[in-house]
């Protein structure tokens, strides 16, 4: 048996095929995320730091990411006209991968899509914005057998994750915001 109360709106709300938008929202606490959130306070937003992660090869990465496509919520649709944009820190010089999980709209996954931002991008100790367009991505050299495949475009793919890691190195790197949106023409 359920019941409701009188004063909620039981509405049926449509969602949406796709979305071409997203945004962290870390101000609403570590909910879908990878890292170890730190809250905000008076003069700092919140924050997601790095961890360290093991990789199949063994090697250790210091990573944060962001679960995307959701159960409760449109699916995210990369297209050729999306961008990137991220807020962060890098306490150390290192060369910083920004990346994307992907899959297609049937739910079969399509790749791991990254770019790679060198250290000398970046002032060490200082935030900063940084954008990235989309067709810079290209298909993780891990899943080199993919190469051939001729869904090897980021174009109308499902987001399922965003990502930023370093290789090998704690670059003592925090993350305030990443969202994906659209250029405008």
């Amino acid at each position: 048996m359920s019941s409701a109360a009188a004063d909620q709106d039981l509405s049926i709300v449509q969602i949406p095929k796709v979305s071409r938008c997203w945004r962290s929202r870390l101000e609403d606490g570590p909910r879908r995320t990878y890292g170890r959130w730190l809250p905000g306070t008076s003069n700092q937003k919140p924050m997601l730091d790095c961890i360290p992660c093991q990789t199949e090869k063994d090697k250790t990465i210091y990573t944060v990411s962001f679960s995307t496509t959701v159960p409760d919520a449109a699916p995210v649709m990369a297209g050729k006209r999306s961008i990137i944009n991220f807020k962060s820190r890098l306490d150390r010089p290192a060369d910083l991968y920004v990346g994307m999980t992907m899959k297609t709209a049937e739910g079969n996954f399509a790749g791991r899509f990254q770019v790679v931002l060198p250290s000398s991008e970046f002032q060490s100790g200082a935030a900063f914005n940084y954008s990235v367009e989309i067709e810079d991505f290209t298909l993780d050299p891990s899943l080199s057998t993919m190469k051939n495949d001729p869904d090897t475009s980021t174009d109308q793919l499902i987001v399922e994750s965003m990502w930023l890691h370093t290789l090998y190195q704690q670059a003592g790197r925090a993350v305030t915001s990443v969202e994906l949106t659209e250029k405008t023409e």
